[in-house]
Protein backbone atom coordinates (compact mmCIF):
# COMPACT_ATOMS: atom_id res chain seq x y z
CA UNK A 1 0.00 0.00 0.00
CA UNK A 2 1.46 3.33 -0.99
CA UNK A 3 1.19 6.51 1.02
CA UNK A 4 -1.30 7.84 -1.53
CA UNK A 5 -3.58 4.83 -1.03
CA UNK A 6 -3.24 5.16 2.73
CA UNK A 7 -4.24 8.83 2.61
CA UNK A 8 -7.20 8.00 0.34
CA UNK A 9 -8.34 5.36 2.82
CA UNK A 10 -7.86 7.78 5.72
CA UNK A 11 -10.01 10.34 3.90
CA UNK A 12 -12.76 7.80 3.25
CA UNK A 13 -12.82 6.79 6.92
CA UNK A 14 -12.89 10.48 7.89
CA UNK A 15 -15.85 11.13 5.56
CA UNK A 16 -17.73 8.20 7.11
CA UNK A 17 -16.96 9.56 10.55
CA UNK A 18 -18.23 13.02 9.60
CA UNK A 19 -21.46 11.59 8.18
CA UNK A 20 -22.12 9.65 11.36
CA UNK A 21 -21.34 12.74 13.45
CA UNK A 22 -23.97 14.69 11.48
CA UNK A 23 -26.51 11.94 12.07
CA UNK A 24 -25.60 11.86 15.75
CA UNK A 25 -26.00 15.64 16.08
CA UNK A 26 -29.37 15.50 14.32
CA UNK A 27 -30.57 12.77 16.69
CA UNK A 28 -29.20 14.73 19.64
CA UNK A 29 -31.33 17.73 18.65
CA UNK A 30 -34.36 15.49 18.21
CA UNK A 31 -33.71 13.88 21.58
CA UNK A 32 -33.54 17.27 23.25
CA UNK A 33 -36.97 18.06 21.79
CA UNK A 34 -38.27 14.69 23.09
CA UNK A 35 -39.02 13.47 19.57
CA UNK A 36 -36.57 10.53 19.74
CA UNK A 37 -35.95 8.19 22.65
CA UNK A 38 -32.51 8.31 24.33
CA UNK A 39 -31.91 4.61 23.60
CA UNK A 40 -31.74 5.41 19.90
CA UNK A 41 -29.08 8.03 20.61
CA UNK A 42 -27.06 5.49 22.56
CA UNK A 43 -27.25 3.04 19.65
CA UNK A 44 -25.81 5.67 17.32
CA UNK A 45 -23.00 6.38 19.80
CA UNK A 46 -22.15 2.68 19.75
CA UNK A 47 -22.12 2.73 15.93
CA UNK A 48 -19.78 5.72 15.84
CA UNK A 49 -17.29 4.41 18.40
CA UNK A 50 -15.50 1.79 16.19
CA UNK A 51 -15.21 4.21 13.28
CA UNK A 52 -13.91 6.95 15.55
CA UNK A 53 -11.34 4.60 17.09
CA UNK A 54 -10.26 3.46 13.64
CA UNK A 55 -9.94 7.03 12.43
CA UNK A 56 -7.87 8.05 15.46
CA UNK A 57 -5.56 5.07 14.97
CA UNK A 58 -5.08 5.86 11.29
CA UNK A 59 -4.47 9.50 12.09
CA UNK A 60 -1.73 8.53 14.52
CA UNK A 61 -0.14 6.26 11.90
CA UNK A 62 -0.15 9.20 9.48
CA UNK A 63 1.47 11.33 12.18
CA UNK A 64 4.23 8.75 12.50
CA UNK A 65 4.66 8.44 8.73
CA UNK A 66 4.99 12.19 8.29
CA UNK A 67 7.48 12.62 11.12
CA UNK A 68 10.77 14.04 9.82
CA UNK A 69 14.00 12.08 10.09
CA UNK A 70 16.20 15.00 11.10
CA UNK A 71 16.37 15.55 14.83
CA UNK A 72 16.37 19.32 14.40
CA UNK A 73 12.96 19.19 12.69
CA UNK A 74 11.41 16.52 14.92
CA UNK A 75 10.87 18.79 17.94
CA UNK A 76 9.09 21.40 15.81
CA UNK A 77 6.92 18.70 14.21
CA UNK A 78 5.94 17.28 17.60
CA UNK A 79 5.04 20.75 18.92
CA UNK A 80 2.90 21.48 15.86
CA UNK A 81 1.03 18.20 16.22
CA UNK A 82 0.58 17.95 20.00
CA UNK A 83 -3.14 17.41 19.56
CA UNK A 84 -2.58 14.18 17.62
CA UNK A 85 0.12 12.73 19.85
Amino acid sequence: MSKKHFEDYLNSVYKSYLKLEKVYNAYLEECQRDMVEPERLQQIEEMIKPIKDSYNTLRYVKYLLDMPNKKSKTATYINQNKKIS
